[in-house]
């Protein structure tokens, strides 16, 4: 969409999921002319197996 993305995020949410979170990187108040607009993005991550770090 036309800009960077910042730093990511990764928490443990549960034993069976984990959220990754990012957003755009805006310099200034207006949308960028490709659409980026300060979006946040989530990821979601279900897993098979707990998560052992959870214990």
């Amino acid at each position: 969409r036309g800009v960077m993305l910042g730093n990511f995020g990764a928490a443990a949410v549960s034993a069976y999921e984990s959220w990754v979170t990012d957003a755009e990187f805006i310099v200034s108040d207006k949308r960028h002319p490709k659409g980026a607009d300060g979006t946040v993005w989530l990821g979601r991550v279900f897993w098979s197996k707990p998560n052992q770090l959870l214990k």
